[in-house]
């Protein structure tokens, strides 16, 4: 995720996910928030997603890089790209999504 939620007084995305420690449904799945923490480049998030039609659980992780600028570019490219390194090991031996 490449924004926050609000840049200049604009809304730029929707609060898509549960606050955290609660739930919520969609048709079949419950998305549960389990750790939302602070980093030097935005937000790490957790999720376990579970599907009551197949009891099938996974573990769902969401890195949001806010220090991107509402209509420009980063001024230091090395923020941006030591957030990829961190997206690319969250990513190291998960499976797909649901």
């Amino acid at each position: 995720m490449l924004t926050a939620l609000n840049e200049r007084g604009r809304s730029k995305c929707h609060q898509y996910w549960p606050e955290i420690n609660t739930s919520v449904n969609f048709n079949n799945l419950i998305v549960k928030s389990t750790l939302e923490k602070s980093t030097d480049f935005g937000y790490c998030r957790e999720f376990t997603v579970s599907d009551q039609k197949t009891q099938e659980e996974r573990c769902v992780s969401q890195l949001q890089y806010s220090l991107w600028p509402d209509h420009g570019l980063p001024e230091d490219s090395n923020q941006f790209l030591e957030f990829m390194m961190n997206v690319r090991r969250s990513r190291a031996g998960t499976v797909d999504p649901l």
